[in-house]
């Protein structure tokens, strides 16, 4: 049995180094990338120029080593002006060699939304990962593969470059350090970087600095939105175990956990870096994988409550009781970070999809909600299928004097003619035209190394792609509200809806209060529910009739991200709600729609039918604290929690905060800072985010127990 340690303190290096991350003080060393850095007049592949591309902000980009640093390097470059600031976009030097070039790949495969092979990079290191490319450049019979081995040898040299540098920096502070201590941890920072900057890791401190750098220069060569994986698989075999040691090792892991927000400033208020550690969960043999350092990221996410990073444990039957008391405790402590994600419905979805089981239960989350099999996948994102839109596109078409029948007919012929547009178009862009080349991501996944192809290009081990299934909760809410009001209750046809949506419900507004007070998702209503599962079962099935073309599945998963702006480019929808209004975060119930209680919306949700979403399927909701005050609120919170697994409902993230306290922190901003919520698929400052974003927060139902 896997019991919660001792709660480990906060030491004044950490106390130091988190204050200075709260005020952005890496925001100091960042500059805008020099416009004349390029390599796209070199004699070489794409694939290599971008490898070039990185090598050259490895040599050249600013470097620093802050006071207190155990764990060191930063993103330093911005995009050039005037695109300064933007940080979405890479900054690397320019390696097209013109527009044309630019505009012949596809951008898409490989940006984002990644889960690198953190565990291949420590078994291996970069020395020996430069050595498989050279030696599969001697050997590749055609050129793209020559050019793909290549850059990937180029990336690894890279990142020993910027290692180190990094260990020279910390060799020439150290020579100028009048403080014995702290010389002696640059000394020590120095070897690690030059260690790792060709060798495998041999203590903690080394995985932890090769695990950073790597994860840094990955979002560097991709952009943004890179997971950690599964850091406490990764990292237990360096966690020590004498009691002495463990401090040291916790204070490492703090200076890690607060590295992970050195980004933050670039992407606040609409969606972070959101670099989504994954804990625990079953490992490939199917044992409980919990372990010192599941224990050790909780504490310092609960101790030092930054928006990032932002854990994703995996729980199943089979859990320590103790693992999910903390994180309900967590939770109730407002450490909205945290998701949980259910064993027991997400290994048996991809098994029933037909992936062996140990690459089943090897599942990390990419970043945004979305499932992959860590270091040999990249599932996201093939295309979206707008439940929503597709069905007023329905009702706009539907002759008035459809019965229920011939709706839904004509509903689900939209759905699949709208599959088989996505499915195909996506299809096409594998056909004509090459993926943008990432190649130190692809280097530290498998099977890249050894089909000489870059991941955006067919070289992963598992190259099945995801669907989205997006707005469903709108898609099922109209679905119900047409039902009762026009052909049960025959209150109106389904030509004065058609005018209210068209109309955004001028005229109309008796006619939208009817909709908007017909049965909604979320109260365990089967007349409600069962029929929008049934439509969100069969878009799923008509996504997973398609293949790659090389064979590959295509799977599908319910997803809601951009809630707030999806829905303000959305149209008047037959469930009463207007142009504009923001949609819910994937299954959550539209806001103040949820009239029974948490336990019902749990139950409809539970209704879904897992074993046809391997991607994606989140639930979010919030809870009133003022219900679970002291050991008996955490008893009834902990119950429901556990209620959740046992339903077999899929992902959970929770917000516990009340009205006031969001309208008291628009009210002075300043003395809320520690204050972060859930937004959809990432945690933010409540303080940080737009205006609608914390207006959409404070709308949604808060539940009491």
């Amino acid at each position: 049995m896997v019991s919660a340690p001792n709660v480990s303190r906060t030491t004044e290096r950490v106390a130091r180094l988190r204050q200075r991350a709260q005020q952005d003080a890496q925001g100091a060393h960042r500059q805008p990338r020099p416009s004349h850095w390029s390599v796209s007049s070199m004699a070489c592949s794409l694939a290599e120029r971008r490898a070039w591309s990185l090598y050259l902000a490895c040599e050249r980009m600013p470097i620093t080593i802050e006071a207190d640093e155990l764990i060191v390097g930063t993103r330093t470059l911005l995009p050039p002006e005037p695109e300064a600031g933007a940080g979405w976009l890479s900054p690397l030097p320019a390696y097209f060699r013109d527009d044309a070039e630019r505009d012949a790949v596809d951008h898409g495969r490989g940006a984002s939304h990644n889960v690198p092979g953190f565990g291949k990079l420590l078994r291996c290191g970069l020395d020996e990962l430069t050595a498989r490319a050279r030696a599969g450049v001697a050997v590749a019979g055609e050129p793209p593969q020559r050019a793909a081995l290549s850059s990937f040898g180029i990336v690894c040299q890279a990142a020993a470059v910027y290692l180190n540098r990094h260990a020279l920096l910390a060799r020439q502070l150290a020579a100028t350090e009048n403080d014995d201590r702290r010389r002696a941890e640059l000394v020590r920072v120095a070897a690690c970087c030059s260690w790792v900057a060709g060798g495998v890791p041999r203590d903690l401190q080394e995985a932890l600095q090769l695990y950073w750098a790597a994860w840094s220069l990955i979002v560097l060569e991709v952009g943004y939105l890179v997971s950690m994986g599964r850091v406490d698989q990764w990292l237990a075999p360096y966690w020590p175990t004498g009691p002495d040691e463990q401090e040291q090792a916790q204070e490492l892991l703090d200076c890690f956990i607060i590295k992970c927000n050195d980004h933050n400033a670039l992407w606040a208020g609409h969606s972070l870096i959101n670099n989504e550690p994954v804990l625990s969960g079953l490992t490939a043999s199917g044992a409980d994988g919990t372990n010192p350092v599941t224990w050790a990221v909780l504490s310092a996410v609960d101790r030092l409550n930054m928006p990032d990073p932002q854990p994703a444990v995996r729980l199943h039957d089979q859990s320590p009781p103790a693992l999910v008391d903390e994180v309900c405790r967590l939770w109730l402590a407002g450490r909205s970070q945290l998701s949980v994600y259910n064993d027991d419905v997400f290994v048996p979805a991809l098994a029933q999809a037909g992936f062996a089981a140990d690459a089943a239960r090897s599942y990390a989350i990419d970043a945004c909600q979305d499932l992959t099999i860590e270091g040999c996948s990249d599932f996201y994102c093939a295309g979206s299928v707008d439940l929503g839109r597709l069905l007023r596109d329905v009702l706009a078409a539907a002759p008035d004097d459809a019965d229920w029948d011939l709706f839904v007919d004509a509903y689900r012929n939209r759905i699949t003619a709208e599959v088989e547009q996505v499915c195909g178009r996506y299809n096409e862009s594998l056909q004509s035209r090459p993926g943008l080349p990432c190649p130190l991501l692809s280097v530290t996944l498998d099977d890249c190394l050894e089909t000489g192809l870059d991941m955006a290009d067919g070289g992963l081990a598992i190259r099945a792609k995801g669907i989205m299934l997006a707005q469903p909760v709108v898609m099922i809410n109209s679905l119900a509200a047409l039902r009762r009001v026009v052909f049960v209750d025959r209150a109106a046809t389904l030509a004065e809806v058609r005018a209210g949506c068209m109309s955004n419900w001028q005229g109309a507004a008796a006619l939208q209060r009817r909709l908007r007070a017909a049965p909604k998702w979320g109260n365990d209503d089967d007349a409600v529910d069962l029929p929008g599962i049934a439509m969100l079962r069969f878009a799923a099935e008509q996504i997973q009739r398609w293949r790659l073309p090389d064979g590959s599945l295509f799977l599908s998963g319910v997803h809601q991200a951009h809630h707030v702006a999806v829905g303000q480019n959305l149209g008047a929808t037959p469930d009463g709600r207007a142009a504009g209004e923001p949609l819910s975060p994937t299954l959550a119930p539209a806001s103040g729609s949820e009239t029974q209680g948490p336990t019902a919306v749990m139950r409809s949700v539970a209704k879904l039918d897992t074993r046809t979403v391997q991607w994606n399927a989140s639930l979010t909701m919030v809870f009133d604290p003022g219900s679970l005050q002291g050991a008996a609120g955490q008893r009834k919170f902990t119950d429901l929690v556990r209620t959740w697994l046992r339903l077999r409902g899929p992902q959970l993230q929770v917000n516990v905060v009340d009205r006031q306290t969001l309208r008291a922190a628009q009210a002075a901003p300043g003395q809320y800072q520690h204050l972060i919520v859930r937004v959809w698929g990432f945690s933010d400052r409540f303080v940080s985010l737009r205006p609608e974003h914390q207006e959409e927060l404070i709308n949604r139902t808060a539940h009491r127990l």
